[in-house]
């Protein structure tokens, strides 16, 4: 265990409103990873991630591969680090049950694509997500050749006109390469809502480029 004094090299920080050190003054736990996220969650406040092995954080390859994941579901960089951090905590919450789990990704994957719906049925994004998509960043690990970068702005565009079963389905099918089973786990259907939700997004998706 490190001292207090001490902050380990891979810290990452989550401010947390409204915690409070006695002196009045403002605290900011730590836990480990490899993002710098700004979340408000009760039960992260003072907590510091465990040196226990028996105690799960995910490692930066998975966080890598949520990151990649969150910016398909989400279209843009602002909702997708939203996306990102809530199924953090999520996980850290739960990282008692995520340490048990027989496929750790896969458990993972489907926090991240419930919290993503969750987002969107809980609050008026979609607009502005249509609104901000032509001016946000691409969350990419390296720059990407023009015509490539123009590509998968094209894509984003055509998925945001999808209502968000479809488009969350038409991802996790092309994208994950994911099965209808797998797919209808995530969302929290029945396996023949998922072959409509993607038929019906297909078929917008061709109607679109045709008109294009």
């Amino acid at each position: 265990m490190t001292s207090g004094s001490e902050q380990r090299p891979d810290t990452l920080r989550v401010g947390t409103p409204g915690a409070s050190r006695e002196d009045g003054g403002e605290r900011e736990p730590s836990l480990r990873g490899s993002c710098c996220i700004s979340v408000g969650c009760g039960c992260l406040r003072g907590m510091s991630a465990p040196e226990s092995p028996a105690e799960w954080w995910p490692p930066p390859e998975l966080v890598d591969v949520l990151t990649a994941q969150a910016a398909a579901l989400a279209g843009n960089r602002l909702e997708a680090e939203d996306v990102l951090a809530d199924a953090l905590v999520a996980l850290w919450c739960k990282r008692a049950l995520v340490a048990k789990a027989r496929n750790t990704e896969a458990y993972a994957r489907q926090v991240l694509t419930r919290t993503f719906l969750n987002n969107r049925a809980a609050t008026a994004r979609r607009r502005r997500l249509q609104l901000r998509l032509a001016r946000t960043a691409t969350l990419v690990a390296s720059p990407a050749p023009a015509d490539a970068v123009d590509q998968v702005e094209s894509v984003r565009a055509m998925l945001a006109v999808l209502p968000t079963n479809e488009r969350t389905a038409i991802v996790l099918r092309y994208y994950l390469d994911l099965s209808d089973l797998d797919i209808a786990a995530s969302i929290g259907c029945s396996e023949d809502s998922v072959r409509s939700y993607l038929s019906r997004g297909r078929a917008r998706l061709r109607s679109h480029l045709v008109s294009s």
